[in-house]
């Protein structure tokens, strides 16, 4: 037992020392280094499996980039002692959680340590912890699932990441991660789940994601992603993309694997026509939002009666047309519809009350006049058989006007009853008070609405 005790309390001290910041540290790495054959050969002398010491150094060394004052003594990594093996004492007092271990052979490793256990998961809790992530960490080459969201963790992701070929799940998120998605995690051809949201990465979106071919979920919301949005075309299996909340800038993403159902990228500084026959040939989407861009032109019953589409979001965008007709998106799925903060202008159509699904729409501050057509009464209501019914609707900030429609009014009507309904800064001057569509916004002066009815 000796040549464990050497190594592990040379491990032990080097720990320490570097957490503290002791020139030492180096020195006592020389040493380690040197009493690794002896571990070895411990290892293979066991009659039981320990932790492969390579894993052992890479813990170690993750251990020591954290700053010790943000590791409370019940969470994970204060449990990291390492006068025991990891793999063996995660039932004791001792790497109470964190990691978990599977037993690996020799003929899976060139290196003839006999049987022992590879780290194969790494998660840390949500505690605070504070410091930058080790390059070490690309050591744990049998490492499956790298889990450490919700932390203060900064700096870069360390390139070495790439070398964690059996990963297929990786989560940095709510960190303040900084600098580029590293080109190396290209090759972490095995993975499935990546989620960097809510860091502060910069630089583009790196191309050579287009060989992660088993991904099926992509994170990258909340940081300072720029540059437009590459080829991932090859990646067949994705599912859902969030890009939302970055610095992305381009057109709409022109080379997507039609496999994707949810797609989110608002709050971004995309812009341009919105390519109909590309939106279309994702025919599996269901989720679409791309508010608060620079969107323009039209929007037509290509996207509006998409087969799949259920939830569309075009919310602060300068879009200026509508081009539908009726039966095309009459039977569209469509149940939550968003085109609010718009240029969109003319008569309030009535088509929209003939989506059979429709249950939600938003066309708040463009620039909608006249009355409202008496099918949105009826939709309200639930007056429209084989239809469901607005459970939303929110027509504020336009330039309505003329008498409302009849179940509106209508004492003891359904629709008093659905709060989200809006007809707030409008030009209904006679919009009764007791109605609480008419409260909390005060409609337009007669002035400006006849200024806006009287302009070409």
């Amino acid at each position: 037992m000796p040549c464990r005790r050497h190594f592990l309390h040379a491990a032990n001290t080097l720990s320490e020392k570097q957490r503290r910041g002791s020139p030492a540290s180096s020195s006592v790495l020389l040493v380690l280094m040197k009493l690794l054959p002896l571990y070895i050969v411990f290892v293979v002398e066991s009659a039981h499996a320990v932790t492969d010491p390579n894993d052992v150094l890479a813990l170690m060394q993750i251990k020591a980039s954290i700053d010790p004052a943000t590791i409370p003594a019940t969470s994970c990594l204060g449990s990291w002692d390492f006068s025991a093996d990891p793999c063996q004492s995660r039932n004791g007092e001792r790497f109470t959680c964190g990691i978990e271990c599977m037993l690996a052979s020799a003929s899976q490793n060139a290196t003839p340590t006999g049987e022992y256990e590879r780290v194969i998961s790494l998660k840390f809790d949500i505690a605070g912890y504070a410091g930058v992530l080790s390059p070490w960490l690309g050591n744990l080459t049998e490492l499956r699932l790298l889990q450490i969201p919700g932390n203060a963790l900064a700096g870069e992701i360390p390139i070495t990441i790439g070398k964690l070929s059996l990963l297929t799940a990786l989560d940095l998120s709510s960190n303040s991660f900084t600098g580029p998605i590293p080109d190396s995690i290209a090759w972490l051809m095995n993975l499935q789940s990546l989620n960097v949201a809510h860091n502060k990465l910069s630089g583009s979106i790196p191309p050579t994601m287009n060989s992660l071919r088993y991904l099926t979920d992509l994170r990258l919301q909340g940081n300072l992603l720029n540059g437009g949005f590459p080829d991932i075309r090859n990646l067949g299996l994705l599912g859902v993309i969030d890009a939302s909340d970055n610095k992305l800038s381009g057109p709409f993403p022109r080379q997507l694997p039609p496999s994707i159902y949810s797609l989110s990228l608002r709050n971004n500084e995309l812009g341009g026509k919105l390519p109909t026959n590309i939106i279309l040939k994702l025919n599996q989407l269901n989720i679409l939002d791309l508010s608060n861009n620079t969107f323009s032109g039209c929007v037509n019953d290509g996207i509006l009666g998409h087969p799949s589409l259920q939830q569309l979001n075009l919310s602060m965008n300068r879009l200026s047309q509508l081009r539908v007709h009726p039966r095309h998106v009459r039977q569209s799925p469509m149940t939550a519809l968003d085109l609010s903060y718009n240029l969109l202008s003319g008569p309030l159509p009535s088509f929209f009350a003939l989506m059979n699904q429709l249950s939600s729409l938003s066309l708040q501050y463009n620039s909608f006049h006249g009355a409202i057509p008496q099918l949105y009464g009826a939709k309200v209501t639930e007056d429209m058989p084989y239809m469901k019914p607005f459970e939303r609707l929110i027509l504020d900030g336009n330039y309505l006007t003329g008498p409302l429609p009849l179940p509106f009014t209508e004492e003891g009507s359904s629709v008093h009853s659905v709060a989200a309904t809006s007809l707030g800064d409008n030009c209904f001057q006679s919009c009764p008070r007791k109605f609480t569509f008419c409260q909390g916004k005060q409609q337009k002066t007669e002035t400006l609405c006849r200024l806006f009815n009287a302009s070409p």
